[in-house]
């Protein structure tokens, strides 16, 4: 059997109706694909928006005000995969924590909003997933398309065609892509459609991002 990847489901642009702020969902997505170790490559928590959102970038925006070593330590000392309202319970728990604050909230969300790629990481986003980003740098916009991409990837890789037997799909554990029909195999093929495809980072994030590489929310020195 094929070990369990997952991706978050929601760009780093959307804002979740609880909060309204960009990321924040997703975040704590990655939390909780990061505690059943389900992170697929480099879509794991990193220093691009997942940092950034916790504790600010320069003069832009203070984000959260929290820090993420106490983020680290509470996700270490839990025993059960926490509620996204249990999330947000913790971060208004963190002494000034800005969640609340909706001058930063409005801070944070223009500056994740309008970050965009520069030229070299838009190429090599391009070379990596087969994309043509002609006229597009905002990473809000790319980072969907990315996401969609690996989703495929990782949904190819559990599809099976209808030729296959239900005992071989029991034996391959959704392995084999191309499997062929017996003789007198046919009427134990399955009535409908083989495959189930999987579940649907963000944004893309290499190392989730040092400033000056590519990846969800990486930064550019402004």
């Amino acid at each position: 059997m094929k070990t369990l990847q997952l991706l978050p489901l929601h760009p780093s642009g959307f804002a979740d109706v609880f909060t309204g702020w960009a990321h924040l969902l997703r975040l704590w997505q990655k939390i909780l694909i990061e505690m059943i170790k389900a992170t697929v490559d480099e879509w794991g928590r990193g220093d691009g928006f997942d940092l950034l959102i916790l504790e600010g970038y320069q003069d832009k925006t203070r984000g959260l005000n929290v820090k993420r070593e106490a983020l680290n330590q509470w996700i270490t000392s839990l025993d059960h995969l926490p509620s996204f309202p249990e999330f947000l319970a913790w971060i208004r728990g963190q002494e000034g924590n800005l969640l609340d604050d909706v001058t930063e909230r409005g801070k944070w969300n223009a500056f994740a909003g309008g970050y965009e790629f520069d030229a070299p990481t838009i190429a090599g986003i391009e070379a990596e997933f087969s994309l043509n980003l002609t006229g597009i740098t905002h990473a809000a916009a790319i980072n969907p398309l990315i996401d969609a991409t690996k989703f495929h990837e990782l949904a190819a890789r559990h599809f099976l065609k209808p030729a296959a037997t239900p005992q071989l799909r029991e034996e391959l554990g959704a392995e084999n892509t191309t499997v062929t029909a017996k003789p007198g195999d046919a009427d134990q093929l399955p009535a409908g459609p083989a495959g189930d495809p999987g579940t649907a980072e963000q944004g893309y994030a290499p190392t989730e991002p040092q400033p000056a590489s590519r990846g969800e929310g990486t930064l550019q020195a402004a």
